[in-house]
């Protein structure tokens, strides 16, 4: 008699895996591959924003300390030395009255051209504006001056025009006091840095580069175009221009633009009241490059491509103002169409990124 195993009737049993295949561990390494890159990507993104905002958190602080005082230009007294002998009677009223408004308007234009003098010296943004010697000069270009002699003489390097702007809105911000306290105090000082060492300091950005300035940057205005009139083919209004500066002081596109340069209420800078290159505000410009860290702006430095540029129509004078001199404009405005203007968009890219002051929300 023949005996079967009953468990050998029954079917095999087939053996658990105990591993993933080799394409299914392709595929799980794929998956978090992709899953990671998209994890960074949105880090990347964020940390991105959060310079962004920081850079404009500055830009804003900046700004806001600077205008306190670049406002004050109106109403500062600014002495006007008048000659006595253009003041005498010539003996008939008609005659009188002629000379009396020629000697405002020589008044006046001396005291623009007193201020513009001042306002570079105050305001520098390049080696030359402080780098001048001038009878009489503002206790703040001295300061200036003596900061910059004690930064070549304690590290023995020589100031560089790389960060020029950079560097001279440091030194305008260590200068000026807010509240008892120096302006320095409102930055840290992982703020602050020396990129392309030359012994003066900058503001950094977010991304760890110079914060760019330009006091008068006539280039960053949006424009209406060759024919003047806003609405029309040829405008330039660009998506990252000034809100705040406009090319015409007529055309402008809304109520805040179509001023006229409200330091000269009186037009007698004759150089900029009629034609395309009318005179209009200018406010000084703080930039930074963006995420991209490039500036893509139009400045001194970017002699390269800007051979006809030059820092203003006309040197600093070596000495005080005489009544009624027109040789010391220093002109904020270029009129010569084939010369970039400061503040302008250059040739390099860079710009669409670029965090300004004159786009920051009031």
């Amino acid at each position: 008699m023949i005996r079967h195993s009953f468990h050998r009737l029954l079917p095999a049993h087939h053996a658990r895996r105990s591993a993933f295949t080799l394409v299914e561990l392709l595929v799980v390494i794929a998956i978090v591959v992709v899953l990671g890159s998209l994890t960074l990507v949105g880090l990347a993104g964020i940390l991105a924003d959060a310079k962004a905002a920081r850079t404009r958190s500055q830009i804003a602080r900046i700004d806001s300390l600077l205008m306190t005082k670049w406002e004050r230009y109106r109403s500062r007294p600014i002495p006007v030395p008048i000659n006595i002998a253009l003041v005498a009677s010539s003996g008939d009223a008609a005659t009188d009255r002629q000379n009396a408004k020629g000697l405002a308007a020589k008044a006046h234009a001396t005291r623009l051209a007193a201020m513009r003098l001042l306002q570079r010296f105050e305001f520098p943004d390049r080696i030359s504006d402080v780098n001048v010697s001038i009878i009489g000069a503002p206790a703040m270009l001295s300061a200036y001056q003596r900061r910059v002699n004690n930064v070549a003489i304690a590290t023995g390097k020589t100031w560089t025009p790389q960060h020029q702007g950079a560097e001279c809105l440091y030194m305008i911000l260590a200068e000026m006091n807010e509240g008892g306290k120096s302006a320095l105090e409102f930055f840290k000082e992982t703020e602050i840095g020396d990129v392309d060492n030359d012994g003066m300091n900058e503001i950094l950005d977010g991304w760890g580069n110079p914060i760019e300035f330009i006091r008068w940057a006539p280039g960053v205005s949006s424009q209406p175009g060759p024919d003047l009139t806003w609405g029309t083919s040829d405008d330039f209004p660009g998506s990252n221009l000034s809100d705040i500066q406009f090319g015409s002081p007529v055309d402008s596109p809304d109520g805040r633009a179509g001023a006229p340069d409200p330091f000269d209420p009186f037009l007698v800078d004759s150089n900029g009241t009629t034609g395309l290159f009318e005179n209009f505000a200018l406010y000084p410009f703080i930039y930074s490059a963006g995420n991209d860290k490039q500036y893509g702006i139009v400045s001194d430095y970017d002699t390269a491509n800007n051979l006809t540029l030059s820092a203003n129509s006309n040197a600093a004078p070596t000495a005080r103002f005489n009544f009624g001199d027109s040789s010391v404009n220093n002109d904020p405005y270029y009129r010569v169409p084939t010369v970039q203007q400061l503040g302008g968009i250059g040739p390099e890219p860079g710009f669409e990124d670029t965090i300004h002051n004159h786009q920051l929300a009031p």
